[in-house]
């Protein structure tokens, strides 16, 4: 969701299963219509990470988002340290030259597991746009169980250029049915999922829908692929397919 939509900067996961370095690609293209006209958004990215469970970790990648003849390119790096019961996290990116993504955004995340395997985190994150300045506040709260998690995050994002103040709700969970085989999904409502920096005053009333596959080829080699679908008032919407591989060292 992160690639399409603005509101998810932090969404993704930090887990890891076991010590690892890896590196991923991602291909992800998708129809949308707005007030009719229709186009074809992609993008492309590579990441390269490593990740253990008990210490932390770091990613690195490229992005390039390509809307209506137009490309940016985002380098964006982010890291996480656990200490105890306790995880920090931060991230940031900067698009050179950017025509429509953020010119640089920055932002962390704390989390403390609370009782059990429940984790409840806060987090915030900064974006600044060509034409808007952009604060989001993120709490979240997720469960962590034997063979995935399931988390909710509520996103508060404050436009300071146009002093405008929009909320989100998303849902999401993770299952292994096999050690090869993880699925996920999730959905999230809101005011302005898409675009939070340029769309004009007033609601912008919003829902997507997100399902995952991910199959290990190997202990090393896996293949994802995802669909997404959304749409938000009055006439934006959008429908994704993703894939993706990863290979593990």
């Amino acid at each position: 969701m992160s690639t399409c939509a603005c509101l998810f900067v932090g969404a993704s996961s930090l887990a890891a299963q076991t010590p690892e370095w890896s590196v991923d690609y991602v291909r992800e293209q998708a129809a949308t219509s707005t007030a009719g006209v229709n186009a074809t958004w992609t993008t492309d990215r590579f990441e390269t990470k490593w990740m253990r469970t008990d210490r932390g970790g770091f990613v690195t990648a490229v992005e390039r988002q390509e809307r209506y003849g137009l490309s940016d390119v985002a380098l964006v790096i982010l890291g996480y340290k656990r200490a105890g019961d306790w995880t920090f996290s931060a991230d940031g990116g900067v698009t050179p030259r950017a025509d429509f993504l953020y010119r640089g955004k920055a932002g962390g995340e704390i989390s403390y597991r609370a009782i059990g395997t429940v984790v409840v985190s806060g987090g915030y994150h900064y974006l600044r746009f060509a034409t808007a300045a952009i604060h989001q506040v993120e709490p979240a709260l997720t469960w962590y169980y034997s063979r995935g998690d399931l988390q909710g995050r509520l996103y508060v994002t404050r436009n300071a250029t146009l002093e405008r103040t929009s909320t989100a709700v998303l849902m999401r969970g993770a299952i292994d049915v096999t050690p090869r085989l993880r699925l996920s999904g999730g959905g999230a409502l809101g005011d302005r999922i898409f675009d939070v920096a340029s769309l004009p005053a007033g609601s912008a009333n919003s829902r997507i829908g997100f399902a995952s596959t991910q199959v290990g080829l190997s202990g090393h080699d896996f293949i994802t692929a995802g669909i997404a679908a959304a749409h938000e008032d009055p006439g934006f919407s959008y429908i994704s397919i993703t894939l993706s591989y990863r290979r593990a060292f």
